[in-house]
């Protein structure tokens, strides 16, 4: 069975340059290095260099500060353990307005008050996996819901203090956008920021060239290695992908994957394999690429349609098992032939 990653194609097939008489002065740095349980890596051209690991250090810290389910100080975690309330800071403020936009427009398919339903069945933090009882699923849904929490200008509020909410779906996609927001502030207009296969990238890179991502077979070949099975090519924007794949386990001849879904309570079962989504910005993308896993093939792509810029590439195993892809109908305008 095939499945796909998002990963940065360091090598570029060959294509029409895009020329521009500054890029030749222009000198490629490369930063990378471990944050948010995952690697990053950012690749950037400017007459010098402009950004510190000093400085990636602080802002993941400020977003780990914020809303990270591993730090119990984090402002996420405070809120999962009040009774009521709290203020939000400028980083979780964004994600929730985000994370409530698109729970509405996808009717509760991208729903962060999961966090329950995600530690029952194992897949939270130092969780152990396992299948729970139906009448522990119905007992944790009466608590789940985006009518659950609603803000009121930055105050964050919950329905009952049983209310958890869980930000994983989309603040690797936000961390990426604040990334690219730092680096753009220092006047660099060429650049690839990858975080945990997270992609967004701006310009051209040191071959001239827009930006190339690969999705990735998991299929390993007899070097050991897993094969690109597709080639994009952007100028600007973010691709992220969200897979059935990368966390799950198997029980009686059956596997669960960690997505779940919000209205069954239990991990999808619609044959998605993975959804990989190219938006403006990341934090758009990794939200719509969870709503993909949710829906399923047909559904995602008729529900896309409601977003302009927006393009997806779904892969989906049938009952049979046969292994098939679909796509937006703008999504081919990226690939590489």
């Amino acid at each position: 069975m095939i499945s796909y990653w998002l990963f940065l194609l360091m090598t570029i097939t060959s294509a029409k340059a895009f020329l521009n008489k500054d890029l030749p002065s222009l000198q490629t740095f490369v930063l990378s290095g471990s944050a948010q349980g995952t690697t990053y890596e950012i690749k950037y051209r400017a007459g010098n260099s402009v950004l510190s690991e000093a400085e990636l250090k602080a802002l993941f810290s400020r977003v780990d500060q914020s809303l990270s389910l591993y730090n119990p100080e984090s402002q996420i975690s405070v809120f999962n353990r009040s009774e009521k309330e709290i203020t939000c800071d400028q980083y979780l403020l964004p994600v929730i307005h985000k994370s409530l936009e698109v729970c509405r427009q996808s009717n509760g398919a991208f729903d962060i008050t999961v966090k329950p339903l995600v530690d029952l069945w194992g897949f939270g933090a130092n969780g152990k996996k396992t299948i729970p009882s139906e009448g522990d699923i119905r007992k944790v849904l009466s608590n789940t819901g985006c009518n659950k929490v609603f803000l009121t200008g930055s105050k964050l509020i919950k329905e009952s203090k049983s209310v958890q909410i869980d930000c994983n779906g989309i603040a690797q996609g936000y961390t990426v956008d604040l990334l690219s927001e730092l680096i753009e502030s220092k006047g660099v207009n060429h650049y690839m920021i990858e975080l945990g296969g997270e992609i967004r990238v701006l310009g051209l890179n040191d071959k001239e060239l827009p930006w190339s991502v690969g999705i990735e077979s998991s299929e390993i070949n007899v070097m050991g290695n897993h094969p690109v099975s597709l080639i994009l090519r952007l100028e600007k924007g973010a691709v992220t992908t969200s897979g059935s794949y990368r966390n799950n386990f198997g029980k009686g001849g059956k596997q669960y994957s960690h997505i779940i879904n919000p209205a069954t309570g239990y991990p999808i079962s619609n044959g998605m394999v993975s959804a990989t989504v190219i938006a403006p910005d990341a934090i758009t993308a990794d939200a719509l690429d969870n709503v993909c896993m949710v829906l399923g093939p047909e559904a995602s792509i008729k529900f896309l349609q409601q977003y302009a810029n927006v393009e997806a590439y779904l892969v989906f195993e049938k009952q049979d098992g046969q292994l098939l892809d679909t796509a937006t109908l703008g999504f081919k305008r990226f690939v590489v032939h």
